[in-house]
């Protein structure tokens, strides 16, 4: 058995614990995705499947993270950002967008209402935890100067200092 590859595979997770990740989409598919990759993290993850449920609990919770669609069908990702970010109780929670839109008016505008970081879909676990990584501060990683972005084609966003953690 190759015990270098199991090591390296266990250093890829990063360590969650006592973290609680609010993880919301409503593609029941994708809320299990996140929640099955950050649980093996030791995190607790709670998934939501509408705005109107997030709302409600944001309420009367304060994760630490919060990954979020920018489409769902009931009030938009956009939406939800905006009403975290102006909440005095959630302002400070980190949100990361998890999104098929590349776009880079998209983008820029998940940035715009507080987003720092992004993660294309379908979710790439690798990606997840780049962007979870640089948000907790871990292997040295941080936020800086607004979003992170991962590697997306260059067409639908140019890469620029401002935006790279």
């Amino acid at each position: 058995m190759n015990t270098n590859a199991t090591n390296t595979n266990k250093a890829a997770f990063p360590d969650l614990s006592g973290k609680v990740i609010l993880a919301v989409d409503d593609v029941k598919f994708n809320t299990m995705l996140v929640e099955k990759m950050l649980t093996a993290c030791n995190a607790k993850v709670v998934t939501l499947s509408n705005g109107h449920s997030t709302l409600e609990w944001l309420r009367e919770n304060k994760p630490d993270l919060v990954i979020l669609d920018l489409l769902m069908p009931d009030i938009s990702g956009y939406d939800i950002l905006t009403a975290i970010k102006s909440n005095p109780v959630t302002s400070d929670v980190p949100v990361l967008i998890a999104s098929a839109f590349t776009a880079r008016e998209n983008l820029l505008q998940a940035r715009d209402l507080g987003a720092v970081g992004y993660v294309k879909k379908p979710i790439v676990m690798s990606e997840l935890f780049d962007q979870v990584r640089a948000v907790f501060h871990m292997d040295g990683m941080s936020v800086r100067d607004g979003m992170i972005i991962p590697q997306v084609p260059e067409k639908a966003i140019p890469v620029a200092p401002s935006f790279v953690g």
